[in-house]
C-alpha cells in the first residue's frame, strides 16, 4: 500500500513491554481494519512465541532468512514463509539464527539498509509494518531504525534510566544524520504502570523534563495487571484473552492515538554527545569510545556479596549449549574498579555459562558506576526473574535498600539536606511493587541462620514463623534447627511468636524450645513438600510455573491408574 507506516518499537532495556505492546498495537490496527505486518527482530524470539509458535527452531523462513536472502542478491519470494496470525495480523518469526546473522550484517556491503531492503519488497501490501527490536543497539536494531519511518519507546514506569533514554535518542539521531534523515519518534508509551504508587507520576514528571521539550509522550500509559503477564503464553492478544479488561481498554485507548498520529515536531538533540555508530570495532576501541567489547574472564570479579545464586541446572545446561553455539548474545554488564579489574554488575549466569563451555573471555557493556549505583542496577536487573528465593530477595532488597539510603543521603545542590531512611523505603517499595511492611519482612530473614533460611527456601517455613524466629540469638536459632531435624516438625506461626516473647522475656531454654516444638500440630505429620529443584526437569518448559501443580496431579492421577490396570492384567 503506498502509505504504508513502518514503526520500530524499541527500548535497549529489556521487561519494558516491547513485544506486548507490538503485538497489542498489531491488532489493534487489524482491528480498525488496517492491514499489518509485525516483524520479529529479536533473536530470541518473544515476539513469535507470543504469538503461539513455541518451537522457533524448527522454522525454515525467519527474519534471518530473508536478510541473509538480500545480502547475497538472492530471487526470492519476499512473502514466503510468513505466518498468519488468526487475529489478522501477519509475521515475520524470528530465532536465535538472527544472532549469527547480525555478525553477517557487519561486513555486508550497505550494512544498515539490509532490513529496509527487505521491507520494501513487502510493504505494498500493509498500512502498517511494526519492528520488534532486540534490547540492545545493535546492527539489527540500526537496521530496524534505518528502515522504520518513526519510533514507539515503550518505557517502564516504575523506574527511568535516564542515562538509557539519552543513549537510545543518541542512535537515533545518528541514524537521522547517516541513512534515514526521515526518521521520527511517534512517542514514549509508559508501561507497567501500577497506579497503587506515586512513581509514575513522577516519571512522567522526569520525562517531561527531560525529553518533553521534543518528544511526545502518550496519553494513554499501561498499566501492571496480572493477566497481562499471562497473555504473553497463550499465543493471542490481550483483546482476545481479556476483553475490556483495563490493559485492553488502554491498548485500545493506546491504538487510537498512533492513528491520530499528532506527534510533536522532530526532537533535536546535541551532537557532540554522540559517539560514531558507523565506525569499525577497531576504530572505537583505538578511539577508547567503545563501550561493549571482550574482557578476559580471569579480568571479571563477581559483585561482591551477590544475592542471586548461580546453579548448575538444566536451565545452565541449555544456556551453555546456546553459548557454545552461537555465543553469548546480550553482553554482561561490568564497571572498571580502581585496581583495573572489572567487576560483574549483571550476567552472572552467563558468566558461569561461558566458564562451562571453555570460553576465555566474556561480552561486557562497561559502565561508569560507583559502588553503590552499580548495587541498585544489579538488584533491579534480577527483578524480572521468573523464579526468585525468599533469600534471594532477602539479600537483595537490604544491599539495594543500604545503597539507595547512601545515595539519597548525600547532599547535593538539589539535595542540601541528607534524606533519611523512611523515603528510601517508600521508593524501594514503589519500585519494586512490594509494600514496605513486605519488604522488612524480607529484610529481617537476613538474620536467620542459614538451616534455617534454607527451610524457608524450600516452603517448609513460611513468611511470617520466619520473621518472629528471625529476632531469636544464634544459639536458640541454632537448638530449634536441632528439633527440626530430630522431629521433622516446623514452628507454626504461633509457636514462633511465643519462642520470640519468651526469648525477649529471658525464657527460652533449650528445654522451652522442646516443649513447645514437640507440641501436636493439625496435619503436622501429614504435610510433605516436594522440592521444585526435583521434579522441575521432568516437566516440559511450556507448562508455566501457575499450572505445575495440576500438572503433577494429573501425572500422578495418570501413573495410579496405569498401576491399577497393570495390577488387573497381572492377577487374571
Amino acid at each position: 500500500m503506498p502509505n504504508c507506516k513502518t514503526i520500530a518499537i524499541c527500548n535497549q532495556k529489556g521487561g519494558v513491554g516491547k513485544t506486548t505492546t507490538a503485538v497489542n498495537l498489531g491488532v489493534g490496527l487489524a482491528m480498525q481494519d488496517k492491514k499489518v505486518l509485525l516483524v520479529d527482530a529479536d533473536p530470541q524470539g518473544d515476539l513469535t512465541t507470543c504469538l503461539g509458535w513455541q518451537d522457533t527452531d524448527s522454522l525454515t523462513h525467519t527474519l534471518a532468512n530473508k536478510l541473509l536472502a538480500v545480502m547475497r542478491e538472492e530471487q526470492q519470494d519476499p512473502l514466503v514463509g510468513m505466518l498468519n496470525h488468526k487475529e489478522k495480523v501477519d509475521l515475520v518469526p524470528s530465532n536465535l539464527e538472527l544472532a549469527s546473522t547480525e555478525m553477517s550484517l557487519v561486513t555486508a556491503m550497505n550494512r544498515e539498509c539490509i532490513m529496509k531492503s527487505y521491507l520494501d519488497q513487502v510493504k505494498d501490501k500493509y498500512d502498517y509494518i511494526l519492528i520488534d527490536c532486540m534490547p540492545s543497539l545493535g546492527m539489527i536494531t540500526l537496521n530496524a531504525l534505518t528502515a522504520a519511518d518513526s519510533v514507539i519507546i515503550p518505557v517502564q514506569a516504575q523506574y527511568l534510566p535516564a542515562k538509557g533514554m539519552t543513549q537510545l535518542l543518541a542512535t537515533i539521531a545518528k541514524v537521522k544524520k547517516h541513512t534515514n534523515p526521515n526518521l521520527h519518534i511517534d512517542g514514549v508509551l509508559l508501561t507497567l504502570v501500577d497506579g497503587r504508587t506515586n512513581l509514575a507520576k513522577s516519571t512522567v514528571e522526569t520525562l517531561r523534563n527531560h525529553f518533553g521539550s521534543y518528544i511526545k509522550i502518550y496519553k494513554t500509559s499501561i498499566p501492571i495487571a496480572v493477566k497481562a503477564a499471562e497473555v504473553s503464553s497463550k499465543g493471542k492478544s490481550i483483546y482476545a484473552y481479556e476483553p475490556n479488561s483495563i490493559v485492553s481498554n488502554a491498548y485500545a485507548d493506546f491504538t487510537m492515538e498512533v492513528l491520530a498520529d499528532d506527534r510533536k515536531s522532530d526532537f533535536t538533540l546535541p551532537t557532540n554527545m554522540l559517539d560514531d555508530l558507523f565506525s569499525t570495532q577497531e576504530e572505537r576501541d583505538d578511539a577508547k569510545l567503545s563501550k561493549i567489547r571482550d574482557i578476559p574472564l580471569i579480568e571479571i570479579d563477581d559483585f561482591p556479596e551477590h544475592p542471586f545464586k548461580v546453579r548448575d541446572d538444566e536451565d545452565m545446561i541449555q544456556l551453555v549449549e546456546s553459548v557454545k553455539k552461537r555465543g553469548v548474545i546480550t553482553p554482561a554488564t561490568v564497571r572498571q574498579k580502581e585496581d583495573g579489574r572489572y567487576e560483574l554488575v549483571s550476567g552472572h549466569r552467563r558468566k558461569r555459562a561461558c566458564e562451562l563451555a571453555g570460553f576465555e573471555s566474556l561480552r561486557c557493556e562497561i559502565v561508569d558506576l560507583d559502588r553503590d549505583a552499580a548495587t541498585v542496577l544489579m538488584v533491579e536487573s534480577n527483578y524480572q526473574r521468573s523464579q526468585i528465593l525468599p533469600s534471594e530477595k532477602a539479600f537483595a532488597y537490604k544491599m539495594r535498600l543500604e545503597a539507595m539510603k547512601r545515595q539519597v543521603g548525600r547532599p547535593s545542590k538539589d539535595n542540601l539536606v541528607p534524606v533519611g531512611l523512611n523515603s528510601s523505603r517508600v521508593e524501594l517499595a514503589e519500585q519494586s511493587g512490594e509494600s514496605q511492611t513486605q519488604i522488612q519482612r524480607y529484610i529481617r530473614l537476613t538474620n536467620l541462620v542459614q538451616e534455617l533460611l534454607d527451610l524457608v527456601d524450600d516452603g517448609r517455613i513460611k513468611m511470617r514463623p520466619a520473621v518472629e524466629l528471625s529476632y531469636l540469638d544464634e544459639d536458640c536459632q541454632r537448638a530449634i534447627v536441632d528439633e527440626i531435624d530430630l522431629n521433622q516438625c516446623t514452628p507454626s506461626h504461633d509457636q514462633s511468636i511465643r519462642m520470640r516473647k519468651m526469648f525477649e522475656e529471658g525464657k527460652l531454654t533449650p528445654e522451652a524450645i522442646t516443649a513447645i516444638m514437640t507440641e501436636q500440630k493439625p496435619n503436622q505429620r501429614e504435610r510433605f513438600i516436594i522440592r521444585g529443584d526435583r521434579v522441575r526437569s521432568l516437566i516440559p518448559k511450556s507448562v508455566p510455573l501457575d499450572q505445575t501443580e495440576e500438572y503433577i496431579v494429573k501425572a500422578l492421577k495418570y501413573y495410579a491408574d496405569f498401576m491399577r490396570k497393570r495390577t488387573e492384567r497381572d492377577s487374571r
